[in-house]
């Protein structure tokens, strides 16, 4: 509601979704979304509607917004865009350490998600488990957790922590194991 808010103050409009998704990748701060609802408006000067697609052209890219996509890129098993993703990230100063446990992170929370949904839990009782979970960073695992099969997470996360450990004990290079492992998302079955 207050990004809505912020949009209409500027006398623009916006839906509830693409405000949703501003929070969800934006930096969890006042001061930050005030600036993207600022740069925003300010590229759309001639539209009185704010779109998804608007935001998603202009909001400077976090980790946060960057692993959505990148897990995309893991439910398609595309290893290519994955490889793409991770050099964005890699671009944007983000350390590959960071970004292995991001990716281990939230492979392990889709996995938890896919077994709630495969044993019947409801909508409330997801809610609860995920609480404090931004709702549309909680709609956007729930789409992966339908495309992903739970062996593959499983392997998935496996994969994850084989990279992790190879590095930590410096048997390779960081960014060498998450480009591995993002070049064997086909195998991963």
């Amino acid at each position: 509601p207050w990004v809505i808010k912020g949009f209409q103050s500027l006398k623009k409009s916006v839906s509830l979704e693409a405000a949703q998704y501003l929070v969800a990748v934006s930096e969890p701060d006042m001061y930050t979304l005030k600036n993207e609802i600022l740069k925003i408006s300010t590229y759309a000067d001639d539209k009185d509607e704010i779109t998804l697609d608007d935001i998603k052209l202009l909001v400077t890219p976090t980790i946060k917004s960057v692993i959505f996509d990148l897990l995309n890129a893991v439910s398609e098993k595309n290893a290519p865009k994955a490889l793409r993703l991770l050099d964005d990230m890699i671009a944007i100063k983000e350390p590959e350490q960071k970004i292995l446990s991001m990716l281990s992170k939230q492979t392990g929370e889709i996995l938890k998600l896919k077994i709630l949904i495969k044993n019947g839990a409801s909508q409330q009782e997801i809610n609860n488990y995920f609480k404090g979970k931004h709702p549309y960073a909680l709609r956007i695992m729930t789409e992966q957790a339908k495309q992903m099969e739970e062996k593959y997470l499983q392997d998935m996360l496996k994969a994850c922590m084989e990279a992790e450990t190879s590095y930590k004990k410096g048997f390779i290079d960081v960014r060498l194991a998450l480009e591995v492992l993002l070049s064997k998302l086909q195998v991963v079955s």
